[in-house]
């Protein structure tokens, strides 16, 4: 989609991330969209554009301010204390709380909710970590040659060096692991406490907790050189290498896959079994069911790939979209973005479309009740939203990452771009307000069946934005 945004916050605009907001069909007749808003104040002089953050569920916003030789965190409105140097602002899963790297020379702390943790000579250039629940907090910090991990305010050594990025808490936020590398080789640590180590471990995400917090699986070189996955204190068959990023669970936990690489060729290895060898299969593509009985991921055959769905492989194209694998929340429907010839195509529940310039991929959204399908499309440099095979009208912009249906199925939000200009939009109908942007990193957020807010950057100051479906009797 096209880039929008600029340097400062009203003049130039924060990027946007642009929402639709549609009625499915059979209920654009006599629909209407109620708004109102609330002045959340105007930017600060010197504010960051890039630092902006805002939380899930798009009710609070921060961003650093630079000065002279300062910085502060401006936090719904109000401003916290002045420091040489802020790094990395992130919200708690819930919005709740805010935290960020302050300081500067050998004087470092992490700031939550305004308070201090003990000083630092150094906190790692990486954003702190919360738990699933919001009540914990973990961040890597180092003195002299020492490095550790702060969970709670208590230090738990990591050695010479701790993994990049590789900070986690299971889903029940109970407990958490980090990689660390000391004299035997890299370590993973389970709450402070070495469970494994091996010459080497891969980088994170290869590391991870089951769903259900019973266990963690990890990619690990034994001293013979060759990698295997290590779960529930067992290693898999060995492999040349172990595809990066592609360790990956079930939603129950119970099932796990990856890709192993031997002899140049690679294997899906699902469940512990390996399927027939290939050319490739393709990093970020394994997609298990929101029931975990079924397994989607997409694999090279010559120059071309295909997708393999319950085991059975599908037609060949010139270019599958990695992100664009999605089951419906009942597990029954599949959808995929497929490319040949130039053209793009939905494959849903293995039907085709009718060839598409181009596919959003990132736009793609089964409805809660698995009835319903949405998605963006480009069309001659304009873009619009197709509902169970339904175009709507065209826009300037849309950005893909806005779909949202309603809870009850009936409706699907965006934000539109038309000229200058970001307008709400119901079905086909844009809202009588316009604003400079939408806050990036805000979504659409229902709170009802049919009303919904999120924040947006008007003339004069950040807004927040309430709207209400309407239709009529």
């Amino acid at each position: 989609m096209k880039a929008t945004g600029g340097a400062n916050l009203v003049s130039r605009g924060f990027s946007a991330w642009l929402l639709f907001q549609m009625a499915l069909p059979g209920h654009a007749e006599g629909l209407k969209l109620q708004v109102s808003e609330t002045g959340l104040g105007a930017p600060r002089a010197g504010a960051i554009p890039e630092s902006l953050i805002v939380s899930q569920d798009s009710r609070h916003f921060a961003y650093i301010v630079a000065g002279k030789g300062e910085h502060y965190v401006v936090h719904d409105g109000r401003e916290g204390k002045k420091y040489r140097t802020i790094q990395y602002l992130v919200f708690s899963p819930d919005g709740s709380h805010l935290a960020y790297g302050a300081g500067g020379g050998k004087k470092w702390v992490v700031v939550r909710d305004g308070i201090e943790s003990k000083e630092f000579p150094a906190v790692f250039d990486e954003r702190p970590v919360f738990s699933p629940d919001s009540q914990r907090l973990a961040f890597g910090a180092k003195r002299g040659n020492n490095h550790f991990v702060v969970v709670d305010n208590v230090e738990h050594d990591a050695g010479f060096s701790l993994g990049t990025a590789s900070i986690c808490f299971t889903d029940d936020s109970k407990h958490f692991a980090f990689k660390a590398k000391g004299r035997d080789g890299w370590s993973l640590f389970i709450d402070g406490k070495s469970e494994l180590t091996y010459p080497q471990l891969l980088d994170s995400p290869q590391v991870l907790f089951r769903p259900n917090g019973s266990s963690f699986a990890a990619a690990a070189k034994k001293k013979n050189g060759r990698w295997v996955v290590v779960s529930e204190g067992k290693e898999s068959a060995e492999y040349d290498g172990i595809g990066k990023d592609t360790l990956t669970f079930s939603a129950d936990g119970k099932r796990m896959a990856f890709v192993g690489l031997r002899r140049q060729q690679q294997f899906a290895v699902i469940d512990g079994a390996e399927s027939k060898p290939c050319q490739g299969v393709a990093g970020h593509s394994f997609v298990f069911s929101p029931d975990s009985r079924r397994l989607a991921y997409i694999v090279a055959a010559g120059k071309q790939w295909q997708l393999v769905l319950d085991g059975q492989e599908g037609p060949l194209f010139d270019r599958i979209g990695e992100g664009s694998l999605f089951f419906s929340p009942d597990g029954h429907r599949f959808c995929y973005v497929a490319r040949r010839q130039a053209r793009e195509y939905m494959i849903v529940d293995g039907k085709e479309s009718a060839p598409l310039e181009g596919v959003v991929s990132d736009s793609i959204r089964f409805s809660p009740d698995s009835e319903h399908l949405a998605y963006g499309v480009s069309h001659a440099g304009r873009y619009s939203v197709v509902i169970d095979d339904k175009a709507l009208r065209p826009f300037d912009n849309v950005l893909g990452t806005s779909v949202v249906f309603s809870p009850d199925s009936r409706f699907v939000a965006y934000l539109a771009r038309e000229g200058s200009s970001a307008r709400i939009v119901v079905h086909e109908t844009p809202s009588a307000q316009r604003y400079v942007t939408i806050m990036r990193g805000s979504q659409i957020t229902f709170d009802g069946a049919r009303a919904f807010h999120v924040l947006a950057i008007g003339e004069k100051e950040f807004v927040r934005v309430d709207a209400a479906i309407e239709l009529a009797p």
